[in-house]
């Protein structure tokens, strides 16, 4: 999956809340990123799609550093996981 390419339903539908103003950043992050993980475990060859979405919405969170970190050591790109 590119970065251009659409992403899961659920993630949009999510987007699209927030962007209206239906829910709170602090409502959707979580929710949001929650799905990206689903979806990475779901989707392998897109996970790092959804793995950095799911950084770039909750860089504080254990679980989604660990796991970006490891999908970025897998894809041998050292210096992106040096930075987290």
């Amino acid at each position: 999956m590119s970065a251009a390419a659409t992403l899961s339903p659920k993630i949009e539908a999510l987007e699209a809340k927030w962007r209206q103003g239906k829910s709170a950043a602090g409502d959707v992050k979580p929710r949001l990123m929650r799905t990206c993980l689903q979806q990475a475990a779901s989707a392998p060859a897109e996970a790092m799609v959804y793995l950095r979405k799911a950084y770039r919405l909750q860089p504080e969170d254990a679980q989604v550093v660990l796991r970006y970190g490891q999908a970025l050591q897998e894809s041998s790109n050292l210096d992106s996981t040096k930075h987290l």
